[in-house]
């Protein structure tokens, strides 16, 4: 029971190196610089997520896969709001001047 306590504890230690390595190779490919250790520890929980969602999505029956980029630090929030577009009303916008054709 002991030792199965162990080898687990050390898979869980291995894994964590691994996933560690693989954010670090992530922040150097997209020059990726965080101002403290909560940041950073924030955003590898955010990637491990994410990461895991592309796994989770790619072992489906898609015509098309999903890979890691330079926003897989990011919510889904935090990427809308960057960098999505708001829905556009144009029923709203005020017009001058404007004829209609005929």
């Amino acid at each position: 029971l002991i030792m199965k306590k162990v080898i687990l504890f050390l898979a869980c230690i291995i894994a964590f190196a691994l996933a560690s390595a693989e954010f670090q190779e992530f922040t150097i490919k997209f020059n990726k610089k965080y101002e403290t250790a909560d940041e950073y520890q924030k955003r590898f929980e955010i990637y491990e997520q994410n990461k895991k969602f592309i796994e989770e999505f790619n072992n489906g029956n898609e015509s098309y896969t999903l890979a890691i980029n330079e926003f897989a630090d990011l919510t889904h929030e935090e990427f809308s709001k960057s960098y999505l577009t708001q829905k556009f009303d144009a029923t709203k916008v005020k017009r001058k001047n404007v004829k209609a054709f005929p």
